[in-house]
Order: structure tokens, then sequence, then C-alpha cells
């Protein structure tokens, strides 16, 4: 909701990529944002399937989507395992009014 309302007082031709942990159920507010162009913190296939079927009403350009995924293994940071990230990359081709990006990690600190 907050990102709403700032968007709405900030110019129209702001291109938005939203990263951050994203719940199913705030999907179809979080696409009502115009000029949202991609989300980075993709890291479940439901997720995917939910932002898609929602994307399909919403939209008429395909949203990118970047998959998380968590290099760290920290508690904090949310993604999927390395070993998972292709079967999820997979199940994104396969959707519609979505578009694979590529991959999106946040490394531990003092990782190079």
């Amino acid at each position: 909701q907050e990102l709403l309302d700032k968007a709405a007082e900030l110019p129209n031709s702001i291109r938005w990529h939203f990263i951050g942990r994203l719940q199913s159920n705030k999907v179809k507010k979080l696409l009502e944002l115009p000029n949202l162009v991609s989300i980075e913190t993709v890291d479940s296939a439901n997720l995917a399937k939910r932002i898609a079927n929602v994307a399909a009403d919403a939209r008429t350009e395909p949203l990118d989507l970047s998959i998380q995924v968590d290099t760290s293994n920290e508690e904090t940071k949310g993604g999927v395992q390395p070993q998972d990230a292709m079967d999820l990359a997979e199940s994104i081709v396969n959707l519609g009014s979505v578009r694979l990006a590529g991959l999106m990690t946040i490394g531990a600190a003092g990782d190079l």
C-alpha cells in the first residue's frame, strides 16, 4: 500500500521494479501500480502462477519476472535454492503474460 501511495505522488514516467517479499494475496494490488515493469523476487512456482493469472487480466504487456536465488543461506533472505532455480525457470517460461527476465541474488556480507 505504501508503494502505491508514493507512486501516485511521483511522475507517471517512472518504470517500477518491485524488490521484496511478495505474498500471493498482495499480487493484485501490486499489479495496479502504473508502469510496473518487473518483479525481481519470485521464489516459487505458485507465486509466479498467481502473478501470471493476475497479469493476464490487468496488463497488455508481459511483466518481467526475476527468480530470487538464495546463494548465501542466510535465514533473513528469501529465494529458491540454487539447485531448484532451473525448475522454477522452466515453469515461468511456460506461463503466459509474464516473461523470465533472469536471476536475482543477494550474497552474504563480505562475499564478492
